[in-house]
């Protein structure tokens, strides 16, 4: 179920912004917070997240496990799930491109 929704997030967020970063996805995990599974009798934390594809790339400073995943890992774009009205949500490459221009513009200045 986890899995599901993490998948469903990623493609709805690829969905609206269009191509991922060239570097993929991070993501964070406290294993102060997190409670482990038990995999070969030691604990293993950041399971559910190796299940979609991320894969453990090291720690933070602050002791965060840190999980990356790759463009190749990336499911295809969809809207969300059971999202059925019509909406105008989801951003056109017209809005796109103005939101680039104005970064550029922040860059420049």
């Amino acid at each position: 179920m986890a899995t599901e929704m993490i998948e469903q997030a990623i493609a709805a967020t690829v969905a609206y912004y269009g191509q991922p970063p060239l570097q993929g996805l991070v993501t964070f995990l406290d294993t102060k917070k997190v409670k482990p599974i038990m995999r070969r009798g030691r604990k293993h934390w950041g399971y559910t997240w190796e299940k979609v594809g991320f894969r453990h790339v090291g720690w933070t400073g602050s002791g965060l496990m840190a999980f990356q995943l790759p463009l190749e890992g990336f499911p295809p774009p969809q809207e969300p799930a059971g999202f059925g009205a019509p909406h105008n949500d989801f951003r056109t490459e017209q809005h796109l491109a103005a939101d680039v221009a104005e970064f550029e513009w922040m860059i420049a200045a």
